[in-house]
């Protein structure tokens, strides 16, 4: 009997309580995401949430649904409808809906960092060098590429280096109708350019008709990945190739506007080239 006891005093270890899971109602769910309730709802009702999990009356949320309404939140400010979101999630479901949404992410986000400046629209006006009191002409801001009119009328600006050089040209004298073309046909180029990259990477890298395993988080990690390696290479090859370009360019105009072109006068050659 002796030995038995102390068999059970051996065995009888304490073992650590287990982590509990996060538990949220839906009014802490719609404060940490920054969301409504009944939006919170709406998206269950149109398959962008799973349900929650319920414990008699109440309604429990885990940390995915938080996870999920986030991504949701900000996909959304990047452009993303409510419909491409829900194909998103409709052809990764169960545990890869958090890294596909990642994914997404990771591909619309601006690669300048995750500031995001947003002024009144005096603000925005007195930057771009209007004269005073003129009104901006929304469509066209939009338009250009410069800056997106916010309901509340205030600016956020998209292509912050593009918005302070339209200002910088009005401060040298050039007029509006020029920096209107100039920033018109930049915005143009380099939206056919990006759409080259971009189908570029879905043609050879995504190939989403051709992806065997969508339900599985590693295959929309490593995407993201490549989209973040991407991203720079980008952007670098186009700034080098523009800045060659603009060299090239300034070089022949210089060449034109000082009558290169011309004659050279007798004697004025090169040593070599004398006879």
């Amino acid at each position: 009997m002796a030995s038995l006891r102390n068999v059970h005093t051996v065995t009888a270890t304490p073992t650590a309580p287990a982590t509990s899971p996060a538990r949220f109602t839906v009014d802490e769910v719609a404060e940490r995401t920054q969301t409504t309730v009944r939006t919170i709802r709406w998206y269950q009702s149109e398959g962008l949430l799973p349900s929650p999990r319920r414990s008699g009356r109440v309604a429990i949320y885990d940390a995915d649904h938080v996870a999920r309404l986030e991504s949701i939140r900000d996909l959304q400010a990047h452009g993303l409808t409510l419909t491409a979101i829900r194909r998103l999630l409709d052809r990764a479901p169960g545990s890869a809906a958090p890294t596909a949404l990642a994914f997404i992410k990771t591909a619309v986000a601006q690669s300048v960092g995750e500031h995001v400046e947003i002024v009144s629209e005096d603000e925005g006006v007195t930057r771009l060098g209007l004269p005073p009191g003129m009104r901006a002409d929304a469509a066209l801001i939009e338009d250009l590429g410069l800056a997106k009119v916010l309901d509340d009328g205030r600016w956020q600006i998209l292509a912050p280096a593009a918005f302070e050089a339209a200002g910088e040209l009005a401060r040298l004298g050039v007029p509006m109708a020029t920096r209107v073309e100039i920033s018109r046909v930049l915005h143009e180029h380099t939206q056919a350019m990006a759409a080259a990259i971009v189908d570029m990477f879905v043609q050879y890298l995504w190939r989403p008709s051709e992806m065997p395993v969508t339900d599985d988080p590693s295959t929309w990690t490593a995407l993201a990945e490549a989209v973040s390696r991407l991203r720079p290479l980008a952007a670098t090859s186009v700034a080098s190739l523009f800045d060659t370009a603009l060299a090239q360019a300034a070089e022949r105009a210089t060449e034109r506007e000082l009558g290169a072109d011309e004659p050279v006068a007798a004697g004025d050659g090169h040593p070599d080239q004398s006879h």
